[in-house]
């Protein structure tokens, strides 16, 4: 049995096996959701389901090396070349690895999605432009928005001994925030709050209820 691949856009993109799932952890940097996004991978697999965890953005596109060397500060890229590379690398991304493995009833775990390119995007462009550039791509099934306050975000990042990267700046994470909860409100039948303020444990059990419910 198959049921149809609906893109964020709302088109008919086509079919997947029945089983499948796709469920994105979005949050901005230093919020835990890749954590979350491990934690959630492993408990599924503990219960027999086969699970591909994955990231965005990739390693292994075209154009992976330039937005790293772009997000690391070590070269500079103009706010509109940038989205058009994340978007190139979603590309990649969800023909090589997501679209083949929902077809395969498999469950997809990515880490970050195109809601971060509205959300980050957003600093610089204007909503319409962001979701026309990825309204082709399929629409989680469901997207856990980890929310932590860029004060706590900030000092998480501290804590990891790292240099700062291009978005992790307070005023810059409070509007990230903003839009992250702007999209919540929009896609609400397939993207919800997650309250990350507590520890890894409270976060992932208010994560699993969610994907639980999906499941069921």
């Amino acid at each position: 049995m198959s049921r149809p691949i609906i893109s964020l856009g709302g088109k008919v993109l086509g079919e997947r096996d029945e089983h499948s799932l796709f469920i994105v952890v979005e949050g901005l940097d230093g919020s835990g959701k890749t954590t979350q996004g491990t934690l959630i991978a492993e408990e599924l697999q503990k219960k027999g389901y086969e699970v591909v965890i994955t990231k965005e953005p990739t390693a292994t596109s075209a154009v992976a090396q330039k937005i790293a060397d772009a997000l690391a500060k070590k070269i500079k890229v103009e706010p509109k070349e940038l989205q058009e590379l994340f978007t190139k690398d979603r590309e990649t991304h969800v023909n090589e690895l997501v679209l083949p493995a929902l077809k395969k009833g498999k469950i997809v775990v990515s880490d970050r999605y195109a809601f971060s390119t509205f959300a980050y995007g957003s600093l610089h462009h204007d909503e319409a432009w962001l979701k026309q550039l990825n309204g082709r791509f399929p629409l989680p099934d469901l997207t856990l928005f980890i929310d932590v306050t860029p004060d706590e975000c900030l000092q998480r990042i501290g804590h990891r001994g790292e240099p700062q990267e291009l978005f992790e700046e307070k005023k810059k994470l409070e509007s990230i925030r903003n839009a992250y909860l702007k999209v919540a409100k929009e896609f609400s039948l397939h993207f919800k709050v997650i309250d990350g303020s507590g520890s890894i444990e409270e976060t992932h059990a208010k994560s699993m209820l969610e994907v639980n419910r999906l499941i069921s």
